[in-house]
């Protein structure tokens, strides 16, 4: 019985311990996928290690304990070699699942198996433990002794003294075995369904062909059956709560091997853009100040504007391409002048030579902006250096009842560089490489043909590439709809006159940026004729004084979404609600550098009626407050219907009285 105890210390603490280590090492190391079935979830290899590792000390104590029982000699005998080869299977399972990664796929069969081996050893044990005793009791007890004739229930166990020494060894090893084999419990059903039978049949069976005697059939049959009716339905409780708890850290992994990936390609994606950002503002700034120098004329500071609107162009398309690749980006299509468009485009690449007709198509800006710049990007790249004849081309053909839109650049191919295969986003090897990009990996440059490829399938147009002698041509094409264009002469210059707002009109704005303000206070008269332009922002005091112009009256009012003063940050949102509370019933526009669709639902939520984007031309903002104005004019917001938020509940503002 001290020999019993003593192994089982150290076997429950292995199991005991196993899963409390089991779950502190869900590692990728700790999992392999099983190779025959690959839907099936990971198998936790370390389990089986621990299981054996337990196993080894219960057999190692003992084989100690045999060695201390026979004077520190060894013994020539079936049950102590019985002991060494248990030893050594066990040490052959940890050492092939550490050093032989393959094995570890057969973590549950060889987990089962095991179990089972286990089962054996331990019946085995105990029986010659029990042979031991009993043939100690044969010797040393009187052999006239008269029977008991009680009949209590004990009486039904056993009723000799042998039989007790059986059912006591026999319960043991029954409850030992029991201990060992909890660890194939969580390793899954089946597995654990096989055990359980094997250790019906040894613990039923083996006491019948055994020399000893363990008490009644009844007990030796009834008790086994009952343990393990008792604990499989556990086994498959715990077997469904450790899938759904392995399901669930898999998934967690690779959401975060996703995330891992995704802010991988981010930093490089912010790495280029960092990179082109910095030569165009250092370019713009060396330009400015040899202008400033009078070692230049004002050409110069027309090809500084340039780059600082290629800078800007460069982080809308940006934002653009990580919608796309993360599948929120939706299509929309605008009408407008191709030759506003394909400025836009050429800005700052005098090297493009632009044939472009005088006349308005329905387009996706943003789209056609992508795919055009990445392939005007690759053919300055790829293409001749030293004379690269870059032209766009820009034609409007009828396919029937429908008219197709088509911008073909072409530019002169290196000299000595192998002639292109043609190419096609439509292809299979195209839309293979398109499904087979990562959308987490994607965004490293927004550069390339896959990526083309993308954003050409997801918006319904087609592209290709071809070489023709010396030349590579690039075409996109896709479905228009066409107008005359009045003011394609004009440009991107071109002025909107409003027709919605009225005049004068009274435009309050506020901005913490000076040339901000002043620009807002210049511009906003020009462009919008009858104009009085009034603007805060200089100091937080500003905020009370904007509040107080508010209340006063005006039209409209444009206020900053980001407001920095020293020691008070006020976002624009809550100076919106404040001033829908006090009663204010005019437009209200948040203007911001951020105008994703996440920022403008934040700004529409304030009771905003309109966003605008920093980066916008001024005949758009105009554009802009007007379309919003005439929407806005049936339906004024009032303090009932707008905001229902009191001037009692108004978030107080950083250093200003409500």
């Amino acid at each position: 019985f001290f020999s019993f105890f003593l192994c089982l210390v150290p076997s429950a603490m292995g199991v005991s311990c196993s899963p409390s280590i089991l779950t502190k090492s869900l590692a990728r190391y700790a999992f392999i996928k099983h190779p025959l079935a690959p839907g099936r979830q990971p198998i936790a290899f370390i389990h089986v290690i621990f299981w054996a590792l337990a196993a080894i000390g219960m057999c190692v104590s003992e084989a100690f304990l045999d060695f201390m029982a026979a004077g520190f000699r060894l013994r020539d005998s079936v049950h102590h070699w019985t002991i060494y080869t248990m030893i050594l299977i066990l040490l052959v399972i940890i050492g092939t699942l550490t050093f032989v990664k393959q094995v570890r796929a057969y973590s549950e069969g060889i987990l089962s198996c095991g179990t089972c081996l286990m089962t054996c050893y331990i019946a085995f044990r105990f029986d010659c433990l029990t042979t031991v005793v009993s043939t100690f009791l044969t010797k040393s007890w009187p052999p006239d002794l008269p029977p008991i004739m009680t009949s209590t229930a004990v009486d039904q166990i056993f009723q000799t003294p042998h039989e007790l020494v059986g059912t006591c060894f026999w319960a043991c090893a029954l409850l030992y075995n029991t201990v060992q084999s909890s660890s194939v419990r969580r390793a899954a059903i089946v597995p654990a369904a096989v055990c359980s039978v094997v250790n019906v049949l040894v613990f039923c069976v083996g006491p019948t062909v055994s020399t000893n005697t363990y008490g009644s059939l009844f007990y030796v049959v009834s008790l086994p059956i009952c343990m393990e009716l008792f604990l499989f339905p556990h086994t498959i409780i715990t077997m469904l709560q450790l899938n759904k708890i392995k399901e669930d850290q898999e998934l967690l992994y690779q959401s975060q091997q996703r995330e891992l990936a995704h802010q991988r390609a981010t930093q490089k994606a912010d790495g280029l853009l960092n990179h082109i950002l910095k030569n165009n503002i250092i370019d713009a700034q060396n330009s400015i100040d040899m202008f400033l120098d009078k070692d230049a004329d004002e050409a110069i500071l027309i090809h500084s504007r340039a780059l600082l609107f290629r800078s800007k162009w460069w982080c809308k398309l940006r934002e653009a391409m990580l919608r796309i690749t993360e599948g929120s980006y939706e299509k929309k299509v605008q009408t407008m002048s191709l030759s506003r468009f394909c400025s836009d485009l050429l800005v700052g690449r005098p090297v493009v030579t632009l044939d472009c007709p005088s006349s308005a198509a329905s387009l996706d800006p943003i789209a056609c902006s992508i795919v055009l710049d990445n392939a005007v990007t690759n053919a300055i790249r790829h293409g001749c250096g030293e004379d690269p004849e870059l032209k766009l081309t820009v034609e409007i053909s009828d396919h029937g009842s429908a008219q197709a839109l088509s911008f073909t650049l072409m530019n002169r191919a290196k000299a000595g560089a192998p002639q292109l295969a043609n190419w096609s986003a439509s292809s299979t090897e195209a839309v293979h490489a398109c499904n087979s990009v990562d959308p987490y990996d994607s965004v490293s440059t927004g550069l390339g043909l896959q990526h083309i490829a993308m954003v050409v399938n997801l918006c319904g147009m087609s592209a290709e590439l071809w070489q023709e002698d010396a030349y590579v041509y690039f075409r996109l094409r896709t479905e228009t709809e066409t107008s005359s264009d009045t003011s394609a002469s004009s440009g991107p210059t071109n002025e909107y006159r409003p027709r919605h707002l009225p005049s004068p009109v009274h435009i309050l704005c506020i901005d913490d940026s000076p040339v901000a303000r002043k620009t807002l206070a210049r511009r906003l008269p020009k462009k919008i004729p009858g104009a009085v332009v009034d603007v805060f922002g200089e100091t937080l005091a500003d905020v009370e004084l904007f509040k107080q112009a508010v209340a006063r009256g005006c039209d409209i009012v444009i206020v900053d979404q980001n407001l920095s003063f020293l020691g008070a940050e006020v976002k624009g949102t809550t100076l919106i609600r404040a001033i829908f509370a006090a009663g204010y019933a005019g437009l209200a526009c948040v203007r911001s550098a951020n105008c994703t669709d996440a920022d403008q639902s934040d700004y529409f939520r304030s009771g905003a009626h309109c966003a605008i984007d920093k980066d916008s031309q001024w005949p758009e903002v105009v554009q802009l407050l007007d379309t919003a104005y005439a929407s806005n004019i049936a339906h004024r917001p009032t303090i009932d219907t707008v905001n229902t938020v009191s001037m009692e509940s108004e978030p107080q503002l950083p250093g200003c009285v409500p």
